[in-house]
């Protein structure tokens, strides 16, 4: 559905029931069918666009200055946004305990399964046992630990 601001003239396609202008905050309003095809996914023509947006431009809503100020403060908004992410992801990653081999410091392991474990003890005996207590393996060295 397309929907548009009526204060900065922003317009584009969402799913949202209830739209909210990125710009200017305030609810967003459904573009009438008379200027989008039939199925409503785009508009008419390029021409009937243009007829839309001088429609809007000349409502008593429409502030020029919003419009002036929509891109920029759109662009803030997502890198306010993008910062937030970054953060949140590096915080995460920091938090997480990067498991590391204690011989060779090697980050390149294999989780020992505890299927694995069983089978082995099953197949070898007391042999087998090696394995228990073990969780890592090192696909460098060989180390489990």
């Amino acid at each position: 559905m397309f929907v548009y601001c009526k204060r900065c003239g922003l317009i584009h396609n969402t799913k949202s029931k209830k739209p909210i202008c990125d710009a200017c905050e305030i609810p967003m309003f459904q573009v009438p069918d008379e200027y989008l095809t039939e199925s409503k996914f785009m508009f008419e023509s390029r021409e009937k666009r243009q007829e839309f947006e001088e429609l809007i431009r000349g409502c008593e809503e429409y502030s020029e200055e919003a419009f002036l100020k929509r891109d920029d403060i759109i662009k803030a908004k997502k890198l306010e946004k993008d910062d937030r992410v970054a953060k949140k992801v590096s915080e995460y990653n920091e938090s997480v305990i990067q498991a590391r081999c204690p011989i060779c410091h090697s980050n390149m392991l294999d989780k020992i399964s505890n299927v694995g474990k069983v089978v082995k003890v099953g197949v070898f005996g007391i042999l087998g046992a090696g394995d228990i207590g073990k969780k890592y393996r090192c696909k460098s060295c060989g180390y489990k630990f």
